[in-house]
């Protein structure tokens, strides 16, 4: 369960929101709405603790990420998934991109690189795992994001990519993200929910920048 407390985001000196309230149960997608450079990809990086509320607070399972020591919140952020619109450098091809997170992890580089050939396959993206050495679109590393973070089997899912899910993701990855909130897992996401999240009974909020943003 994901819950915002009277959580407000203050960023460059700017007031982008106040006291917002909001409870994802155990099952549940909510989508967050909001202009361009509005709130809501702060809300999504506060629930893995990567941003802290400028007031207020987040609860993830009834922990305060912002309140965990290093090795605490190691250990919280094992139930947690996070994806993230990142861009790779413009010098990293398909298959070093893909087979830089098992690496992180501590894996070897060639069972790194045969471990992203499996989840190049996972994604549905069979034709890029026997041409490797391209760029991977923008939507395919959404792809990929996704399974990695579902085969963590994680109890929460943060999601920040304003795409959507409609149009490019494979009908497999959605199979999993239905299956991990059947699982009482929770999910927010930014963006709208497009057919496949209203399909799922996903919930949108609009978030809206304070009239007065100083």
């Amino acid at each position: 369960m994901i819950q915002y407390l009277r959580a407000g985001v203050r960023t460059g000196g700017r007031r982008l929101l106040d006291a917002f309230d909001l409870a994802v149960k155990p099952g549940e997608a909510v989508w967050l709405a909001g202009p361009p450079g509005g709130p809501q990809g702060f809300l999504v990086r506060m629930v893995p603790g990567l941003v802290t509320p400028s007031e207020g607070s987040v609860l993830v399972d009834d922990l305060n990420p912002a309140r965990l020591d290093v090795k605490g919140l190691q250990a919280f952020r094992r139930t947690v998934s996070t994806v993230l619109d990142d861009e790779p450098p413009s010098w990293m091809d398909t298959d070093s991109w893909v087979a830089l997170g098992p690496y992180l992890a501590g894996r070897p580089w060639e069972e790194s690189f045969k471990a992203a050939v499996a989840e190049l396959e996972a994604a549905g993206l069979k034709s890029l795992a026997r041409d490797p050495h391209g760029r991977l679109p923008r939507e395919c590393r959404f792809a990929v994001s996704l399974v990695r973070a579902l085969a963590r089997h994680p109890r929460n899912l943060a999601v920040d990519w304003p795409g959507g899910l409609d149009g490019f993701v494979p009908e497999s990855i959605l199979i999993s993200l239905k299956a991990f909130l059947t699982g009482g897992g929770s999910a927010v996401f930014t963006g709208g929910p497009g057919e496949w999240g209203t399909a799922m009974g996903g919930r949108a909020v609009t978030l809206e920048i304070p009239e007065d943003p100083s």
